[in-house]
C-alpha cells in the first residue's frame, strides 16, 4: 500500500491494515563468522513516527531474553531431562528449586561478566553450571544429568488437581514426557537464539553490530561519544594536552598502511599511554590498499584475483601496528577507503571482497572492525551491500556538511549501525589554535567504539 520513510511498508491481509518491517536477523558468533536469516515483523502500529522501525526491532530483540531464559530453564539445566515428580505439590517444589539454581546462576554470570557494556546474557550459562555442578558435588567432574535427575519410569497420582477435579491417573501420561517439553526452535533458529547477546535485529538493509556471544573471547566495547578530530601527523605530546580543552574528546591517529600518507614520528606506545592517561580516547585509522578502479597515486592495490589475501595480510598487519601502540585487544580498526566508482561492478565486488577478509581476519585476531567511506562511493557500498557477511560492523562516513551529527543527516536507513557503531566526518581543513598550537584538523561527530588502551 504504501512505503514508510524507516523502510517498513503497509500492506493489506485479510483485510486488515498491517504494518511489515523486513528484518534480517544475524549473530556474530566468537570466531569471527555470522549466522542468520530473513525475517518478516507484522504488527498493528502502523505509524512509524510513534513507533520507527528501529524500536520495534529492538523490542524483537528484546524479547528473545525470556527465550535464552526458558533455553536455561529447559536445555542448560536439565539437559534434554524433565520433571521427575509425581503430584503437584512436588513438582511445585521443584520449580521453586529450579527457579533458584537458576536465578544463582544468573547472579554467577552478572558477577563474571568483563565490563559494564557485556550483559550477563552474554556469558556462558552452561561454564557456569559445568562449574557449580563439580563445586556441589565435591569434585572436578561436573554430575551428570542422567545422576541429578535419573529416569523415574511412567509414575501416576490419584492425587485430584484443585482446578479441575481431574486426576492425574485418568491423564495417564509418561511423567518423562510431560513438564518441559523441547525448545520449539528449529536447530538453526537455536543458534540465532543463543546468539541474542550478540546479534543485531536487521531493519530494512540492516543493522550491524559487533558484540559477541562469547565473553571469554571479546572485551566489552569502549564508545566515545562526543567530538573527535583527525589530521594526517599525529601531534605532539605538548600538543595533545593543550588541545585537551573539552572540545574534543577523541582523536584519530594513522597507525599504518603502505598508503598512509603522513610520516608518524610522535605515534609511539608511549605516545599512546601518555595521551590516554590525560583523557584522550583514540581512535586507529588504517590506509588499506585501494581498489583498482581508483584514481590515485596510491602505491597499493588489490585487484579481483588479489583482494582475498591481501585483505587478509593487510588486516593481520593493521593488528600487529595496533598491539605495539598498546591497543588491546577488543579495540576497532577502521578501514580508510577512499573514493572509488561504485556503479564499476566488478571493482566494487573486489572492494567488498577485500573489506570482508580484512574484517574477518581482525575479528579473527579480537579486533572490531571499522570503516571510514565517503557517503557517495566507499560507504555507501558498505551501507548498501546486500550481503552483510563479514562486512564492518561500525560505519565512519565522510559527508562534509558542517553538521555536527550521526543522526539527522544519516544517508541510509535509519535501522542501519545504531548501537554505537556511527561516525560522521563532517567538517574537513579546519584550522584551529588551542593553547597556543595550531592544527589543521577535519572535524567528526563520533559515537562508536574507540581503542582499549592499556
Amino acid at each position: 500500500m504504501a512505503a514508510l520513510p524507516d523502510g517498513s511498508y503497509l500492506t493489506r491481509l485479510l483485510g486488515r491494515t498491517f504494518r511489515i518491517i523486513e528484518a534480517d536477523v544475524t549473530a556474530e558468533c566468537s570466531d569471527g563468522s555470522r549466522i542468520g536469516d530473513r525475517y518478516r515483523l507484522v504488527t498493528t502500529l502502523l505509524d512509524h513516527s510513534t513507533d520507527p522501525a528501529e524500536r520495534l526491532v529492538g523490542l524483537y530483540h528484546e524479547r528473545w531474553g525470556i527465550e535464552l531464559a526458558f533455553l536455561a530453564l529447559k536445555d542448560t539445566l536439565f539437559a534434554g531431562r524433565v520433571l521427575r515428580s509425581a503430584d503437584p505439590v512436588g513438582l511445585e517444589q521443584e520449580l521453586w528449586a529450579l527457579l533458584t539454581v537458576y536465578q544463582t546462576t544468573r547472579r554467577a554470570m552478572v558477577d563474571s561478566r568483563r565490563g559494564p557494556a557485556l550483559g550477563p546474557v552474554a556469558t556462558c550459562a552452561s561454564a557456569i553450571v559445568r562449574c557449580a555442578s563439580g563445586f556441589w558435588s565435591g569434585s572436578t567432574a561436573p554430575l551428570s544429568a542422567q545422576t541429578l535427575y535419573p529416569y523415574r519410569g511412567r509414575a501416576v497420582s490419584q492425587r485430584r488437581l484443585p482446578s479441575t477435579g481431574a486426576s492425574d491417573a485418568a491423564v495417564g501420561r509418561d511423567m518423562n514426557g510431560v513438564g518441559m517439553s523441547r525448545h520449539r526452535l528449529s536447530k538453526k533458529g537455536r543458534y540465532i537464539a543463543w546468539a541474542t547477546a550478540g546479534a543485531a535485529v536487521v531493519a530494512g538493509a540492516g543493522i550491524s553490530a559487533q558484540t559477541t556471544m562469547a565473553a571469554t573471547s571479546w572485551p566489552a566495547q569502549k564508545t566515545y561519544t562526543g567530538r573527535a578530530f583527525d589530521t594526517c601527523t599525529a601531534p605532539s605530546l605538548k600538543a595533545m594536552k593543550a588541545w585537551n580543552t573539552g572540545f574534543y574528546g577523541a582523536a584519530a591517529v594513522y597507525i599504518g598502511g603502505k598508503n598512509r600518507g603522513c610520516a608518524q614520528p610522535n605515534l609511539t606506545a608511549s605516545w599512546v599511554k601518555s595521551v590516554n592517561s590525560t583523557g584522550w580516547k583514540l581512535i586507529p585509522l588504517y590506509v588499506g590498499a585501494q581498489p583498482p578502479c581508483q584514481k590515485s597515486a596510491n602505491p597499493e592495490r588489490f585487484t579481483s584475483s588479489t583482494a582475498s589475501s591481501l585483505g587478509a595480510s593487510n588486516a593481520k598487519d593493521a593488528v600487529a601496528k595496533a598491539s605495539a601502540l598498546g591497543m588491546k585487544a577488543g579495540s576497532p580498526i577502521y578501514l580508510d577507503m577512499e573514493p572509488y566508482d561504485v556503479t564499476n561492478k566488478a571493482c566494487n565486488d573486489a572492494v567488498l571482497t577485500y573489506v570482508r577478509s580484512f574484517t574477518k581476519t581482525l575479528r579473527n585476531a579480537t579486533y572490531r572492525g571499522g570503516f571510514y567511506g565517503f557517503s557517495s562511493s566507499s560507504a555507501k557500498a558498505i551501507a548498501t551491500a546486500a550481503n552483510k557477511t563479514d562486512l564492518p560492523g561500525n560505519l565512519w562516513y565522510a559527508l562534509w556538511d558542517k553538521k555536527n551529527t550521526t543522526t539527522t543527516d544519516w544517508p541510509w536507513n535509519s535501522t542501519q549501525f545504531t548501537n554505537h557503531s556511527r561516525g560522521h566526518q563532517y567538517m574537513v581543513n579546519s584550522k584551529e589554535t588551542r593553547g597556543g598550537y595550531t592544527i589543521t584538523v577535519d572535524r567528526n561527530a563520533w559515537d562508536a567504539p574507540v581503542a582499549i588502551i592499556g
